[in-house]
């Protein structure tokens, strides 16, 4: 699916606002309900929309501490443990702390986007991940300001 402007200013509707009716998209970028509703449609069956979701008040709920973790895997270790690397992750967001992780490129082999409720609590998740011997390494880079 090939997108256009008004796709992608439905998109820039969306990620401001999951929440709004399309009745407010239209009003907001001057199209009518009607191609609101079937470009919406046509954006989740092409699979380019793959879910709504929602932003959290993270100091309210107490967990405003966030961390990037950037881990070195031991594969030999993790792929005899494990089927794949998916089953890998799939095991490591089991963990709440867990909001995102993934495989990259360069020194470090997966980075996991965690939020904790204190220092002590990020601590306690660095042990917690010492269990796999499948992670022989882990820096941890703490987030200071989100925007």
């Amino acid at each position: 699916m090939k997108l256009d402007k008004k796709d992608f200013d439905i998109i820039a509707q969306l990620k401001e606002d999951s929440s709004q009716s399309t009745k407010d998209i239209a009003k907001n970028i001057n199209l009518p309900i009607t191609t609101i509703h079937n470009r919406i449609n046509k954006l989740r069956n092409n699979g380019i929309i793959k879910r709504y979701t929602i932003e959290l008040n993270y100091h309210k709920i107490g967990t405003s501490l966030a961390a990037y973790i950037l881990l070195k895997l031991d594969f030999k270790k993790l792929f005899k443990t494990f089927a794949s690397q998916e089953q890998f992750t799939k095991e490591i967001r089991k963990n709440a702390h867990i909001r995102n992780i993934s495989f990259t490129t360069g020194a470090y082999d997966a980075i996991a986007f965690a939020r904790f409720k204190d220092m002590e609590d990020l601590n306690n998740f660095l042990n917690y991940l010492g269990q796999y011997n499948i992670i022989k390494e882990t820096i941890t880079h703490i987030v200071l300001r989100e925007d």
